[in-house]
């Protein structure tokens, strides 16, 4: 799935936003400067807020995609869909900073950004539930949230120069967050055993602990 960063539309939408002011520009100065009718851009794109997202849909369906057709451990799958969206975002600098720059100033921008985000992690919470259906569903939520937060983070510091970051390195980040969420349990994790055994009220103390041993040596 090729990323659409770098389409003219959104390059021409983000040239004239910066001419003319956000607020100032209308969706016919959008339409003129990208070169398609009124109708057609509202047909395209809906809003002068939506244009300037319309890339994130396009990269949700990659991601879609990707889940689809893997297999094996779903957490692994999703770290795997974190790198894979990260590097579609890298692809094109010059669209993503500039984007980045006019969204940290207009707050209905901020909002739009927070939805998309909100999507990616709701994606991921239903694969989970869907591929690990006896799991926790707490657990699935807790983890997409966790995923989708060290991604955008790791995203944040690259569009603000902090840090060179790569969708390998954000693969090693969020593989660590996924061995957190792993289960079986904290006893095994911790390289111990749960033996549950029954036994009548007045047992002998010695038929106890031989029966004990036996399964101690059979785990």
């Amino acid at each position: 799935m090729h990323s659409t960063l770098g389409d003219s539309t959104i390059r021409e939408t983000l040239r004239v936003f910066r001419e003319k002011g956000f607020d100032a520009t209308t969706v016919e100065d959008l339409a003129e400067a990208s070169g398609i009718s009124r109708a057609t851009f509202f047909r395209r794109y809906g809003s002068k807020v939506d244009v300037l997202f319309a890339d994130h849909d396009t990269l949700l369906e990659g991601v879609e995609d990707l889940l689809a057709r893997s297999s094996g451990d779903p957490h692994a799958v999703i770290c795997d869909a974190a790198e894979y969206a990260l590097g579609q975002l890298l692809a094109d600098p010059d669209v993503a900073r500039a984007r980045y720059a006019l969204v940290r100033t207009v707050p209905s921008l901020r909002d739009r950004e927070i939805l998309s985000i909100r999507r990616y992690e709701l994606l991921f919470v239903q694969y989970l539930r869907r591929t690990v259906p006896e799991g926790d569903p707490d657990l699935a939520a807790g983890f997409a949230a966790a995923v989708v937060a060290v991604h955008n983070a790791a995203h944040r510091e690259w569009l603000s120069g902090d840090s060179d970051i790569s969708p390998e390195s954000l693969g090693v980040r969020v593989r660590r967050i996924a061995a957190r969420f792993r289960e079986p349990d904290s006893n095994r994790a911790a390289g111990g055993h749960v033996i549950a055994v029954r036994f009548d009220d007045g047992a002998p103390r010695g038929h106890v602990l031989a029966r004990l041993a036996e399964l101690l040596d059979e785990t």
